[in-house]
């Protein structure tokens, strides 16, 4: 086969497994040295408002009315946040969707505050949890008929 070849050609057939081996070893020396994870930068995400509905035998208000978030964090060039925010609220009292209804700008107004007084690198050291655990800390200290028990983000994302 290779002697049909005219030289142009067999130069192009040269050329092309030198890419395909060049690109072959490099992927594999990136895994052998660990420098290759396709999933560092990527979060685990939270459950799907359906899965968490399903899970919630305690009769927790599911609070979903905050919606999406645009953010911006302490950084001397402000990098954006997209967030989506909601959470399980225990109360055993009816009045207690009132209240979040009543309080949903308060609510949104200490998540703006958070994301702005820290920034990207702070963040990312904190982890989501701590960051989740500090939210609802803030936001409990607003609220009189019930407590945020957990805090999910349907969309965590930096926009550098």
């Amino acid at each position: 086969m290779f002697n049909n070849l005219n030289f142009v050609q067999k130069i192009l057939f040269i050329l092309m497994l030198a890419i395909i081996f060049l690109i072959l070893s490099g992927t594999i020396a990136a895994f052998v040295t660990k420098k290759a994870d396709f999933a560092s930068g990527m979060r685990r995400a939270d459950p799907s408002l359906q899965r968490v509905a399903k899970k919630n035998p305690s009769g927790d208000i599911l609070f979903l009315e905050i919606g999406k978030l645009r953010l911006l964090t302490a950084d001397s060039t402000p990098i954006s946040v997209v967030l989506s925010p909601y959470f399980s609220y225990s109360s055993t009292d009816a009045d207690a969707a009132a209240e979040l209804e009543q309080k949903k700008q308060m609510m949104s107004g200490v998540i703006f505050n958070y994301f702005s007084l820290h920034t990207k690198e702070e963040l990312m050291a904190l982890g989501e949890l701590k960051v989740k655990e500090q939210l609802a800390e803030q936001i409990n200290r607003n609220l009189v008929l019930g407590k945020v028990k957990k805090i999910y983000f349907e969309q965590y994302l930096f926009i550098d």
